[in-house]
């Protein structure tokens, strides 16, 4: 029994429209009300036709929903109800509806309160509908993003077949193509190569040699090529995983075709990469460092391949 949870069948100078209303909720609970409660019920319902055609459908009802399993309301239909309590302001009957609905829990009147529920709402506030119902959309990259005006600048650390520590330093002027990238290994090795990715001019610091086409020691920066993410997004071959957090910055989440994941910030610019990454919080940054820096507050110098004075062309050592 939950009379104290429903409200008087008639007041002084209630609207007929709100006596039909608190009737209504009577019907629906009709086994657990008092003989006096129920007398007054159907005292109403002989006078009003909108009422008596509420009971009629609920006779009809209760008979479909024998013998179901009992079961709860659709997902999310508990923050459809709290928005219409905000939008139309009905807040004692809805509270009613979904306090009954766990209490009660019998399936054709759960059926019944929900569906209720989700017209009223769809009635009054279709957009509401659409937002909470309707799939996110697709990640797609701004029309009018660039990257030509930065420049990127990341460092890594990576182990050589013989077990070698190259700790790398990269900056690639991503408008031209131009890279300086210094790979140095203890106090051995210190070798800067510079020029674009089709040929780079290397530099041995220790021992004042320079190779031209000493490719070797470049970086791979594909997956830094804007108009190849594109591509890739709208061909499917890379997948966007969805927003997370990488070092407290909010990034976007995308999965390239090698399994590597790429890290965009909400402007839209390179964060960071991830290797091993199987959900949001997990993966291995790649680089120890990575900024995007504006192209004009990079020195011209760095992108300058010419051979410097006192080194002798020569080979370079290998890259083990």
């Amino acid at each position: 029994m939950m009379d104290a949870d429903l409200p008087p069948i008639s007041r002084a100078g209630d609207s007929r429209h709100s006596v039909c209303a608190t009737v209504q909720l009577y019907l629906a609970v009709l086994d657990d009300v008092s003989p006096e409660q129920a007398q007054l019920v159907f005292e109403h319902v002989k006078s009003c036709a909108t009422c008596e055609a509420e009971r009629r459908m609920l006779s009809r009802v209760a008979p479909l929903a024998t013998g179901l399993d009992e079961f709860a309301p659709p997902p999310r239909v508990d923050q459809v109800v709290m928005a219409a309590i905000t939008l139309t302001g009905q807040a004692p009957h809805h509270e009613f509806t979904r306090r009954f609905m766990r209490e009660r829990r019998s399936p054709w009147l759960m059926l019944f309160a929900a569906a209720a529920v989700l017209v009223a709402v769809m009635i009054t506030t279709p957009q509401l509908l659409s937002a909470l119902f309707s799939p996110p959309r697709a990640f797609a990259l701004p029309a009018n993003l660039s990257w030509s005006g930065y420049v990127l600048s990341h460092t890594e650390t990576m182990v050589g077949t013989s077990g070698v520590q190259y700790h790398i330093h990269c900056y690639h002027d991503l408008g031209t193509g131009r890279m300086h990238v210094e790979t140095t290994a203890g106090k051995d090795l210190d070798i800067v190569a510079v020029g674009n990715d089709q040929v780079l001019l290397g530099e041995d610091l220790i021992h004042h040699l320079a190779q031209w086409g000493a490719n070797a020691w470049g970086v791979d920066d594909s997956l830094f090529d804007l108009g190849q993410l594109r591509t890739d997004l709208q061909a499917h071959r890379a997948v966007y995983l969805g927003q997370g957090t990488f070092r407290g910055q909010e990034v976007y989440r995308i999965r390239m075709g090698n399994g590597l994941v790429l890290l965009l910030d909400t402007q839209y610019l390179p964060v960071n990469v991830l290797r091993n990454a199987s959900g949001p919080s997990t993966g291995e940054p790649l680089y120890e460092t990575l900024l995007m820096l504006p192209a004009t507050q990079v020195p011209a110098t760095l992108w300058e391949a010419h051979i410097p004075a006192g080194f002798q062309i020569g080979m370079l050592p290998v890259r083990s």
